[in-house]
């Protein structure tokens, strides 16, 4: 199942779609979650995207890639017209990874 919309893209093993006047007002994707905003590529258990905040947020081992730096988290926001994502951890001890490489001069 696939959601998409210019360089968005949420797919999921299973998505909910509630509409209104043949609107899409939010959609919750469940299982082998994967949203991209054309920059960033995410992973996680659960989405929901909500159009009208220009939002997806994602739960669940929630990886998010752009070129080789990667994100790990509990949970996390990208916000599709910003094109910038917030990560956070579960707790004290589940706290966010991050790998961050610099391009060799």
């Amino acid at each position: 199942k696939i959601i998409s919309q210019t360089k968005n893209m949420l797919e999921a093993d299973k998505i909910i779609v509630w509409t209104e006047n043949s609107q899409v007002v939010r959609a919750e994707a469940i299982g082998q979650v994967m949203a991209t905003n054309g920059i960033q590529t995410a992973t996680s258990q659960k989405a929901t995207y909500m159009p009208q905040q220009n939002l997806i947020e994602l739960s669940g081992q929630v990886k998010i890639k752009q070129d080789r730096n990667l994100l790990e988290g509990d949970r996390a926001q990208m916000n599709l017209l910003a094109r910038i994502s917030t990560i956070t951890g579960q707790s004290k001890t589940e706290r966010v990874k991050a790998v961050f490489y610099t391009d060799k001069k």
